[in-house]
């Protein structure tokens, strides 16, 4: 476990922020995802000073808007 926390700690934020997205995005698209577990941990790399709240707030909020706007064209 601890092996996972370093890597994920020497990762650029830009990939966490991609990750978050397409997490927030296939979580509208696909109903039984888990993706609020990952948020729960992103959270937490935001508490640690690895990514900045405001824009992990961004990056959730817009990936959860475009996942809602795909599944409602679909609609």
């Amino acid at each position: 476990m601890n092996g996972i926390l370093e890597l994920i700690h020497q990762l650029d934020p830009l990939w966490i922020y991609l990750f978050v997205v397409l997490v927030t995005f296939g979580e509208n698209l696909f109903p039984p995802f888990p993706g609020d577990i990952i948020l729960v941990f992103c959270g937490y790399l935001s508490g640690a000073g690895q990514v900045n709240w405001l824009m992990l707030f961004i990056v959730a909020y817009a990936g959860s808007i475009i996942g809602f706007m795909v599944l409602h064209e679909l609609g």
